[in-house]
């Protein structure tokens, strides 16, 4: 099976906001600009989990953050880290089940979703791990849980190898940074999602049971990925030229308790990685999905949510 590498996952925004449209009884809206309606749908769901936009000041400048949930002084804060493309609404969903026993923060990594695309930065994997270490030292926290989907699961990781006192448990929601049977991670695109066609496809590649998307918000995303496509194959060249890009010879020293979770049907990191991470990180374990692609955090939020906050409760436990 030909894989499309870790790109645009910008796309789920707009199929998280098309998931509500479909409950909505006034079906007009769904005709309406994308940029009219999301904004609303991401409030709703910020809403529904209890969290709220914030940045945090790092040396490096400000990162935008959603932040929420339930601060306790037995429990670390969780962080939940988006992939290449997404945003900071990655988790925004999946968050609902985990706010009520965690503090959760979902940072905006700088060069995507709304973040200035400033040229003088560094995107690289470590780049990104740095910060996310600036990000608990800004907040205080001596430790927390990392859970990461795709190039959050890649990011978790490394940080995991570079800052392993800083780490609680670890959850990976198939995550790059292998080298397995694929083609290479990050790898140039030789053109953006231009047509309709091309964005069914992918939605194809992102999604077990792929989800309506009403053509409004197809032709918002088309757009927007032609102005970002060069952006974009900068920040993966960023990425393959810098350190912690490939992890085969590393990730068995990850000393942190371990969750691995696959989609049986990811057409973007497919689900042959799975079994490398399980056998090289010992204290792990995978989960596989037989019924999810992806990005399980927006198919299946509930699933995800109850996952994350029941595996986490569980090392709380103990």
């Amino acid at each position: 099976m030909k894989t499309t590498p870790i790109s645009q996952n910008r796309i789920l925004k707009f199929t998280l906001g098309a998931t509500l449209v479909l409950g909505l009884a006034a079906g007009a809206l769904s005709y309406l600009p994308a940029q009219w309606v999301l904004p609303g749908l991401y409030s709703t769901y910020a809403w529904r989990s209890g969290v709220h936009g914030t940045t945090v000041q790092t040396p490096e400048g400000l990162i935008d953050a959603m932040e929420g949930g339930s601060p306790r002084t037995d429990r670390l804060p969780v962080l939940l880290l988006h992939g290449f493309g997404d945003s900071k609404i990655s988790f925004v969903q999946a968050a609902q089940w985990v706010t009520p026993e965690f503090q959760v923060l979902m940072p905006q990594f700088p060069g995507f979703g709304e973040s200035p695309k400033d040229p003088k930065l560094n995107h690289s994997i470590r780049a990104q791990v740095d910060r996310v270490r600036a990000l608990l030292d800004a907040k205080g926290w001596s430790q927390a849980h990392l859970v990461g989907n795709s190039m959050g699961g890649h990011i978790a990781a490394a940080f995991a190898l570079r800052y392993p006192e800083r780490v609680g448990k670890l959850i990976l929601l198939s995550p790059a940074g292998l080298l397995v049977d694929d083609p290479i991670p990050y790898r140039p695109q030789t053109q953006a999602i231009a047509t309709e066609a091309d964005f069914d496809a992918y939605m194809g590649q992102i999604f077990h049971k792929t989800p309506w998307v009403p053509r409004p918000f197809k032709m918002d995303f088309i757009t927007k990925a032609a102005q970002g496509f060069q952006w974009l194959q900068k920040v993966r060249q960023e990425i393959r030229e810098g350190e912690d890009y490939i992890l085969n010879d590393r990730i068995a020293e990850i000393s942190a308790p371990t969750l691995i979770v696959w989609g049986k049907h990811d057409g973007v990191v497919r689900a042959v990685h799975a079994p490398l991470w399980k056998e090289k990180i010992r204290n792990s374990r995978l989960i596989e999905f037989e019924d999810a692609g992806h990005s399980i955090q927006y198919e299946y939020p509930e699933r995800t949510g109850t996952l994350i906050r029941d595996e986490l409760l569980e090392s709380t436990s103990k």
